[in-house]
Order: C-alpha cells, then sequence, then structure tokens
C-alpha cells in the first residue's frame, strides 16, 4: 500500500480530487437498489450551483466492463429520481456517450439535451474490425482491458 502514495496515478487522482472540492463538488455514494452502488459528486446541497440547470457528466469506459449501455442509463436515471433531478443535459464522453444516448432514449421527458463526444455512436461492424485491424488485436478485450506493458503502450 505505501507504494501507491508514490504512483503518478494516485498523484493524479488526488490532484483532482482537490480540484473537484475547490468548486465547491463533494462525492457521495447511494444505493440505487440491493444490488446496486452509484459513486457520483455533485455541489452541496443548498449551494447556489443548486439553482442551475442539471449536467450530467457521463465518463467512458471505467475499471468493469460487465456493466452494458442500457443498464448504466437506468441506474443513472434512478439516481437521478432520488436525488429530485427533474430534468437535466447529459454529456457522456466515448463509452458515456452511448449510455447519454441510451438515457435520453429511454427518459426523453427528463433530458433537456444531449451531448455526445467522442463516441462510436455510429460505428458499424467494418469499423470495429478496422480497429482491431489497425491495434494488431483479435478481440476488443485486448485493446481495452491491457495485460502488459507492451499491450498499455499500444494503447497510448
Amino acid at each position: 500500500m505505501v507504494a501507491s502514495c508514490f504512483s503518478l496515478i494516485s498523484l493524479h487522482g488526488r490532484y483532482l480530487r482537490h480540484i473537484f472540492m475547490a468548486v465547491g463538488l463533494f462525492q457521495e455514494t447511494i444505493d440505487i437498489d440491493a444490488k446496486t452502488t452509484i459513486q457520483y459528486w455533485c455541489p452541496k446541497p443548498g449551494s447556489r450551483s443548486m439553482e442551475k440547470p442539471s449536467l450530467v457528466l457521463v465518463h467512458g469506459f471505467g475499471p468493469n466492463c460487465l456493466f452494458q449501455w442500457k443498464y448504466q442509463a437506468i441506474s443513472l436515471g434512478k439516481l437521478l429520481e432520488k436525488l429530485g433531478v427533474k430534468r437535466y443535459t447529459v454529456m457522456g464522453t466515448s463509452y458515456g456517450g452511448m449510455v447519454a444516448y441510451h438515457m435520453a432514449s429511454m427518459r426523453p421527458e427528463r433530458v433537456e439535451k444531449v451531448v455526445i463526444a467522442s463516441s462510436a455512436v455510429n460505428m458499424v461492424q467494418k469499423d470495429h474490425e478496422e480497429l482491431l485491424e489497425r491495434a494488431k488485436v483479435k478481440v476488443i478485450d485486448d485493446l481495452m482491458l491491457p495485460k502488459t506493458a507492451a499491450q498499455l503502450h499500444n494503447i497510448i
């Protein structure tokens, strides 16, 4: 555990947490149902930020690839209901763009606007095959979930 204190990743994580807190956000965890817990950043209750329009930022691919877009979209919708957020704009980056797209299609009465950045919403099978060929891998897992330093270097 001591080694993680000196890793660039953990240092960068601490820096980002500091920035988020400096702008008035705090990290919260909520149980959506018996099997789902979501961790999120939000403004402090009662802050002036609560008076502004709600913007939901959905990040890209993370460490757990077991979730599916539809499941994540449903879960985020439930989170926003629990928080009392009636209408919102949703912005998704990369994999998060697919989640944002599905949130808008499932809850059009709640989603005001959708911003999708760097996502493969219109990707077809040929695009997928070309990506695998360029990356010199057989399956997407080998690209997105590197197991060696060489594979990680291939992504970067």
